[in-house]
Parts: structure tokens; C-alpha cells; sequence
């Protein structure tokens, strides 16, 4: 008797134990999950401020390409086309990383944000070389 009450007793402890650990994971993943989108979420507004900033940039580079391609001025339609491409270039990256944002705003899985973080940080880090490569054509 005393041996089926021990067992008992150690069955529901082990039973409460998993119900805490279990407890645990959610409470450790809900709160890993908030402060990623706090992190995230302030990356937000300066991509959109560069996307705001660059956009009429570079429509101004592709205007300026083309009177200098109509004037017949080739070295400075070169020069301002290169750096045309290289902002389009810089802007793609902006909306993808605004996309990748989304993303792992929106995202439920642990892996597949943490992919996407990557991600993220590998594209930053291509524009901020595209940003750098340009300065000798402007």
C-alpha cells in the first residue's frame, strides 16, 4: 500500500512538472517573441525615412541621366547612371528588409525568425556596401 501511494504521489509530481515546464516554454517564447518586436519595430521608421529620402533622390538621378544622355554629355550620364542603378539597387534592399520586417513581426516560429533575421542582417549590411560604393561616382 505504501509503495502504490509513493508511486502515486511521484506520478503526479512528474505531472506537475511537465505542466510547469511546459508553462515555462510558452511564458520563455512569448516573451522572447515580445522583445523581437519591440527590437524590430524600431528598425521600422528609419528604413521608411531612408525609402521617403530616396526615392525622389534617385528620381532625380534617372532625370538628370536622361538630360545628360539627350545633351549628349556621356561622361555625366554615365557617371549619374551609375549611381541611378546603384540607388534603385539600395532602395530594392530598403523594401525588402521593410518586407522582411513585416515578416518577422508577423511571424510564429522560432527557426524561421531567426532565418529572417538573418536575412535581414545580410541585406543591411549589402545597401550599407552599396551606399559606401557609390561615393566616388558622386
Amino acid at each position: 500500500m505504501e509503495n502504490n501511494e509513493l508511486e502515486t504521489i511521484w506520478k503526479s509530481f512528474d505531472r506537475k512538472i511537465d505542466d510547469m515546464l511546459i508553462i515555462n516554454k510558452d511564458l520563455a517564447i512569448n516573451i522572447s517573441r515580445q522583445k523581437i518586436n519591440k527590437q524590430i519595430s524600431k528598425l521600422y521608421l528609419p528604413k521608411w525615412t531612408a525609402v521617403l529620402i530616396g526615392l525622389p533622390y534617385t528620381l532625380i538621378l534617372i532625370g538628370i541621366t536622361m538630360i545628360a544622355t539627350i545633351a549628349k554629355a556621356y561622361v555625366v550620364a554615365i557617371g549619374f547612371g551609375v549611381l541611378s542603378i546603384l540607388m534603385i539597387l539600395v532602395l530594392s534592399q530598403y523594401f525588402y528588409q521593410l518586407y522582411l520586417i513585416s515578416q518577422i513581426r508577423n511571424n510564429e516560429e522560432v527557426l524561421s525568425t531567426q532565418k529572417q533575421l538573418s536575412q535581414l542582417r545580410i541585406s543591411s549590411f549589402n545597401s550599407l556596401n552599396l551606399s559606401v560604393f557609390q561615393l566616388p561616382f558622386g
